[in-house]
């Protein structure tokens, strides 16, 4: 069984990589992401887009306030980037010591 130091730094090697990797995002200009040839083995194999094609592309265009031109790589980004939100928010809380999630609730005594 994992101990609660070990899960919390589980948690925050998550936050760390998904934050750096989402600052570089944010750095990086759209226009460049798209100059770069794709990593994506389906589409390398087959010359199809899989349903994961452009949302590195996606986040970029919302981190830079490109609303339209993120729906227009991947229209899932309606979907992700609120769960990456989510996921970064809940990372962050389970990473602190002492600290879970299910304390910030609100109770009707508070």
């Amino acid at each position: 069984m994992l101990s609660s130091y070990s899960i919390r730094r589980q948690y925050f090697v998550g936050f760390a990589v998904i934050s750096v990797g989402v600052s570089l995002l944010a750095i990086i200009p759209t226009e460049v992401l798209q100059t770069l040839p794709t990593v994506c083995v389906f589409k390398n194999l087959f010359g199809v887009e899989c349903f994961g094609c452009g949302v590195t592309r996606a986040i970029s265009s919302v981190l830079h306030g490109e609303f339209q031109q993120a729906w227009l790589f991947n229209k899932f980004i309606v979907t992700i980037f609120p769960l990456l939100v989510f996921y970064l928010t809940y990372s962050y809380f389970k990473s602190k010591p002492n600290k879970n999630i299910t304390s910030l609730r609100m109770t009707p005594d508070q």
